[in-house]
């Protein structure tokens, strides 16, 4: 078996190109591996001649291959894997070697070992396999270029190359059609292709110290690249959909780690439950432990979000399937003028018996004498009172505190916030017999200019992103608390739940108002509300409007009940797949002329549900066409669960 095709596409890289050969030849391995140069046609008399000697004195070793005409860096690659292919069809990996980049004598047997070892650990029937490994490399060639170090994230390889090329990939990566996208002659090809393996079912695995140095220079490629990095960057997420996607991004959050740690009273030691898809139980030593693989590699998963509360919200959230919303909440208040801020939520017993929507209102006094408590706080600000940066009481006297009143039917009424101080305390007494060996600051470390917390921001403008499982199976309806005491609204929403509960669809509804009717929880599955201010117009003065649209990214269908006011919101979601449906407020309405709030938004749905010929006619007049027409909300659910195509 031949165990590695050393791939060196050369062009233009003269002085070097004898550096890097010869670091290739003199590897210390018993394995078998070859050298391909492939030259890009470069007009270099000295460099054809320099790659025909090194032919001439290692025949079963060094091979060339001239371009009849200038292709680009990516077409020499994938015509030196085809090469490659074609001559050893066993061939075990690749490597991909610029003409102007250094090797330490053993990285080919340190690569190899690993990935084969990684390769021999992947369960069979897994949904991912290892395709390569990798380093940060050492660079050199320039002042002031440190050294990095991370593992591997999906996440951040979306943000940017995470990944050099000269990596050692697999060559069934290559056998199973992958190839670079040789019309990208600019830069970006590396990162392009790295997301098109990854697409494919494969993953990288980080091996520290395997010994490639980088070379950067001012005429290189990647300074070229640099210069049209907006332009690269937005070629690569379109061509790439099926990964920018609020699904996607979710799993891949999940799969790494989910993002709020919960912390229980019963649960100190627990064996990590998972509570819904995105929260999970951890110790004070999960916790440190998190903390200090931060320090040493800072893309190290870890929860961006602690909270702390008792067992029996835990369990009464989840019962009314609003568990990772309250979390949501609570993360959307927690950052105020730029700030991290601590968030603490009182759970007090409704007034109704058998209430399981959620309703809140703002904490403006502390004499409620039954109460229980969720606190919720960035993990950079629990790493700061476990390290003693800051404390509590420093916190709440700085006015880096948030609170809020949410009515359930909590039976255990009683404050957890000194049992979370008590859990601080205990976490701080771990970390200090752990030493310290911090590496990096690791809230100042952001490869990509973007933080762990900040992705979900970076990929769809929308932070945060709701946590909704399998979000494209899931429908919201959107109305107003002034539309939900009419009859004949009642009636729609009664018709809308029957529809969706006929197709075994789950379906929620978002009440943008005060306070959620006690009878909507017989409509839908989850009931949601966002908050107004005292004259009833609704507004999202507590979110900023990325928020807003991170609330609604996740569900694949989006029913607005006469809810214009977010119609900006409603089109970004059509970018990214989603069905926005529309639905009159009230049909009594058409007869003395169109709600003036739906004069400007009918252009954002994909579809409209006219249940008369009135409400049809007043919809064309408004610039709706025919085809986005529906009589019934039956006959749109064909788009519910639909992997619609981003528009052009």
């Amino acid at each position: 078996m031949t165990d590695v095709a050393v791939i060196m596409p050369i062009f233009g890289q003269g002085p070097f190109l004898c550096e890097s050969v010869n670091a290739a030849l003199k590897q210390e391995t018993g394995a078998d591996f070859k050298v391909i140069l492939m030259d890009d046609n470069c007009p270099d008399p000295a460099t054809r001649q320099a790659a025909l000697k090194y032919v001439r004195r290692y025949p079963d070793k060094v091979f060339y291959w001239r371009s009849p005409e200038n292709r680009g860096l990516a077409a020499m690659r994938n015509e030196g894997v085809n090469l490659a292919l074609e001559r050893w069809p066993d061939l075990f990996s690749v490597f991909f070697l610029d003409g102007d980049d250094r090797l330490h004598p053993k990285i080919l047997e340190r690569s190899l070992v690993a990935l084969r070892q990684a390769v021999a650990n992947d369960n069979e029937g897994a949904e991912y396999r290892t395709g390569w490994v990798f380093e940060d490399p050492d660079h050199f060639g320039i002042d002031g270029v440190l050294n990095r170090v991370h593992d591997y994230t999906a996440l951040f390889s979306m943000a940017g190359c995470a990944n050099t090329s000269s990596s050692l990939i697999n060559a069934d990566v290559f056998r199973s059609g992958l190839r670079y996208r040789e019309q990208m002659r600019s830069g970006g090809e590396d990162w392009q292709f790295w997301l098109n393996v990854l697409k494919n079912g494969y993953r990288g695995k980080f091996v520290p110290h395997l010994g490639f140095q980088y070379r950067l220079r001012p005429s290189s490629m990647s300074a070229a690249a640099s210069k049209r990095a907006d332009r690269n960057r937005t070629e690569i997420r379109l061509s790439h959909p099926e990964l920018f996607t609020p699904d996607f991004f979710l799993t891949e959050e999940t799969r790494e780690c989910p993002r709020y740690a919960l912390i229980t009273p019963n649960g100190l030691d627990s064996q990590n439950q998972v509570f819904g898809h995105h929260s999970k139980e951890y110790s004070a030593h999960d916790m440190v432990a998190f903390m200090r693989e931060r320090e040493k590699l800072p893309t190290a998963p870890y929860p961006q979000y602690v909270i702390y509360t008792n067992n029996q919200n835990v369990n009464e959230l989840r019962e009314a399937k609003l568990l990772d919303w309250v979390w949501w909440r609570l993360q959307a208040m927690s950052r105020r003028d730029n700030r991290e801020v601590l968030v603490t939520s009182r759970i007090l017993q409704h007034e109704q018996e058998g209430v399981l929507g959620y309703v809140e209102s703002d904490l403006t006094s502390s004499t409620e004498a039954e109460y229980s408590e969720a606190t919720l706080l960035s993990f950079d600000l629990f790493s700061d009172l476990v390290q003693g940066r800051t404390t509590i009481e420093k916190l709440r006297k700085q006015r880096r505190q948030r609170a809020t009143k949410i009515f359930l039917q909590s039976r255990e009424l009683r404050d957890s916030f000194g049992e979370f101080s008590d859990f601080v305390d205990r976490c701080r007494a771990i970390y200090e017999q752990t030493g310290t060996y911090s590496q990096h600051e690791a809230r100042k470390w952001a490869p990509f200019g973007v933080q762990r917390k900040d992705l979900a921001s970076h990929f769809f403008s929308a932070d945060p992103v709701l946590a909704v499982p399998d979000g494209k199976q899931k429908v919201l309806a959107i109305i107003e608390e002034k539309h939900l005491s009419s009859a004949v609204m009642q009636e729609q929403l009664a018709e809308i739940s029957k529809a969706h509960k006929a197709h075994n669809i789950e379906c929620s509804v978002l009440v943008l108002g005060n306070e959620i009717p006690k009878y909507l929880t017989r409509y839908f599955t989850r009931c949601l509300l966002l908050r107004t201010r005292e004259d009833n117009r609704w507004s999202n003065f507590q979110f900023q409007n990325s928020a807003v649209l991170g609330m609604l990214l996740p569900f694949g269908t989006v029913i607005s009940v006469g809810c214009s006011i977010i119609a900006g919101d409603l089109n970004q979601l059509r970018r990214y797949g989603a069905s926005v449906i529309g639905m009159l407020p009230d049909r009594e309405q058409v007869r003395t002329g169109l709600h003036d709030d739906l004069s400007h938004c009918f252009k954002v749905f994909t579809q409209i549900v006219c249940q008369t010929e009135a409400e049809a006619d007043w919809a064309r007049v408004m610039g709706a066409g025919n085809e986005v027409l529906s009589r019934s909300i039956t006959d749109v659910l064909d788009y519910v669960g639909k992997e619609n195509e981003i528009p052009e």
